[in-house]
């Protein structure tokens, strides 16, 4: 028995859900919407489940989209002619980017790989290749446990109901009143440094004040000897008071300040 008929008993054993609205960009609004009404969802698979496998399980376009060889991933070869020849026929619309928001949405994980072509590769060259615990070639019967992941609103919160996503939440919000309390140690370490910056300024210009009014000071003492020179050279000899006692270095110094 082949790959595609054990997927194709198998999917017809199963309820699958009805043909999306597309709202949101993709299914995003049907399977929400199915996953509370159905009264039998613990036995069904999401209908963009059932769409994904249907392209994965395509022989005529597994050179875009094919499962790998132990069957445990799938991978898509080319994402720009998958997103314009092939999503249009299955869902919506035809942007790669909403495809994978949906399959993370479903639980799916992108496998990183060098093979990949790192971040050198160009857009439709980058091989991109996708694992879920539930999914696997050769075991069809664990795709009633794929589920999406829901959303719910609550007192104007955002509640992700899957696993360990109340965790995940508490996690993430003691790790944000981690960050808003070295922002605000961050934030008071400023302004204590600014303060000092400050003071620091006050006594720069209180020291520069300081030296301004002490030159001034020097320049008077010196001006007021100058002329004290200056005019025993010009009176008489009867007239002239004791000389300064100043060394010649210091008298020619004093010789050529001006007076005014």
């Amino acid at each position: 028995v082949s790959t595609q008929s054990t997927w194709d008993n198998w999917c017809h054993q199963l309820p699958s859900r009805a043909p999306s609205l597309e709202a949101m960009d993709g299914e995003d609004y049907l399977d929400m919407k199915t996953e509370a009404e159905d009264g039998d969802k613990d036995k069904s698979i999401p209908g963009f489940i059932t769409k994904l496998l249907a392209m994965i399980n395509d022989p005529s376009i597994k050179h875009l989209i094919s499962w790998t060889e132990k069957g445990d991933t799938f991978k898509v070869h080319n994402s720009t002619l998958l997103a314009r020849e092939v999503l249009p026929k299955y869902y919506k619309h035809n942007n790669f980017t909403s495809l994978v928001r949906q399959l993370n949405m479903y639980g799916f994980h992108k496998v990183v790989g060098v093979e990949q072509g790192g971040l050198k590769a160009q857009a439709d060259q980058q091989v991109w290749e996708f694992i879920h615990p539930y999914v696997h070639r050769d075991h069809p019967e664990l795709l009633i446990h794929v589920r999406r992941k829901v959303a719910t609103h609550h007192d104007g919160a955002t509640t992700i109901v899957k696993g360990k996503g109340k965790s995940d939440v508490n996690s993430v919000i003691s790790d944000l009143h981690s960050m808003r309390e070295q922002h605000s140690h961050l934030t008071e370490r400023f302004l204590q440094l600014e303060r000092q910056n400050q003071s620091l300024v006050q006594d720069v210009m209180a020291l520069k004040k300081q030296n301004t009014e002490q030159q001034w000071k020097i320049h008077q003492i010196l001006h007021f000897i100058a002329r004290l020179v200056q005019t025993d050279a010009t009176l008489g000899p009867a007239h002239k008071r004791p000389r300064l006692a100043l060394d010649n270095a210091q008298r020619a110094i004093v010789e050529e300040l001006p007076i005014d």
